[in-house]
């Protein structure tokens, strides 16, 4: 049942926009290598990879024009795409199979320092799940090609990444950097499969 309907609302974010869905599908799939990193697997596992496949699937109700934008956001628009986690929370929290994974897509955007949205929690009061969709949400920002900005490539990537400890969790940082060292993440931008919700039963048996 909770497979079904993940799939069935991700086909929905890819009809409102194909690139929001193949993100998803990529920060889902990363996110899933650091949990393992860190330790976590069963049930703990297959709410965050739910969670990281519809992190941003408040964003259905956000303009197409507005996500899609090749100039810099007004402060106005700005305003109106930090209100996509409290979107998908709304959207999600009602059904219980989906309880805990709202709450979870609610805090991805929030930082260590107090700096994030949409309330400003700090270290403590974050959830891991969402700390590692964080982590694997900004990487694959920070490596796909979009009409504001290209993408970073190799050295100036990973420097950057380093650099946001602080804001994102040093702890996931290090989980991830580990996984690519053992060559588990790079490449896989060109491994279409493994981004597939198919391989999701398999991570939870």
């Amino acid at each position: 049942m909770l497979l079904s309907i993940t799939k069935s609302y991700l086909h929905i974010i890819k009809n409102y926009d194909e690139y929001t869905y193949s993100h998803h599908k990529r920060v889902a799939y990363i996110s899933k290598l650091i949990a393992m990193n860190l330790g976590i697997y069963g049930k703990s596992l297959r709410v965050l990879v739910i969670a990281a496949l519809l992190h941003d699937i408040g964003k259905i109700w956000i303009p197409t024009q507005l996500l899609n934008k090749s100039g810099k956001l007004t402060s106005l628009e700005y305003e109106i795409i930090k209100e996509h986690p409290q979107k998908a929370y709304e959207l999600l929290k009602n059904c219980k199979l989906f309880k805990h994974a709202a709450k979870v897509v609610l805090q991805h955007h929030e930082r260590e320092d107090g700096s994030g949205y949409p309330f400003g929690l700090n270290s403590s009061q974050i959830l891991m799940e969402s700390k590692i969709i964080a982590v694997a949400d900004t990487f694959d920002a920070m490596c796909s090609h979009r009409p504001y900005r290209a993408r970073l490539h190799d050295k100036e990537l990973f420097e950057q990444l380093l650099g946001c400890k602080g804001k994102l969790n040093e702890r996931v940082i290090d989980a991830f950097l580990a996984q690519v060292q053992r060559n588990k993440v790079l490449g896989w931008q060109s491994k279409e499969d493994t981004c597939q919700v198919p391989y999701l039963r398999a991570s939870y048996e």
